[in-house]
């Protein structure tokens, strides 16, 4: 066996000899496809994600906190007629309010891990951005 990270041949099958590398431990990989979902997982389970696909699920989960956001306060400019009409305004009020709370504490989450193995999370995830990491992963030939 073969130590992904120091690249030495190991006896060893759990622990690397020469840079001590859990060997058990499996590195993540780019993903073929992506779901939206796959973005309301644990952060112990967003941790195994390629740095990738990270930023493709921090894009979709900004993307979701900004249409919560221009909802919410579309609700709150309504006519006061409207919001005494509706029965069930303060509901449907709240539910927004805590759509809005838990994108933005998804989006905390995935911000954190990038932290932990960038430094930093960027303000924009654009093509530019995603293009120049993939061009990047194919060059080093990882995945």
């Amino acid at each position: 066996m073969i130590c992904t990270y120091c690249q030495t041949k190991q006896e060893n099958k759990k622990i690397c000899s020469f840079c001590e590398a859990d060997l058990t431990q499996e590195r993540p990989k780019k993903k073929q496809t992506l779901s939206q979902e796959e973005a309301y997982q644990t952060q112990p389970e967003l941790s195994k994600y390629h740095t990738y696909d990270l930023l493709l699920l921090l894009s979709y989960l900004r993307e979701q906190r900004s249409t919560a956001y221009k909802t919410m306060q579309s609700v709150r400019k309504a006519p006061n007629e409207v919001k005494t009409s509706r029965n069930d305004y303060d509901e449907l009020n709240e539910y927004g309010q805590e759509f809005y709370r838990e994108a933005t504490a998804r989006k905390n989450i995935i911000e954190q891990i990038l932290i932990d193995r960038m430094g930093y999370y960027p303000k924009r995830v654009d093509n530019k951005l995603l293009d120049a990491l993939e061009s990047k992963i194919e060059r080093n030939g990882t995945s």
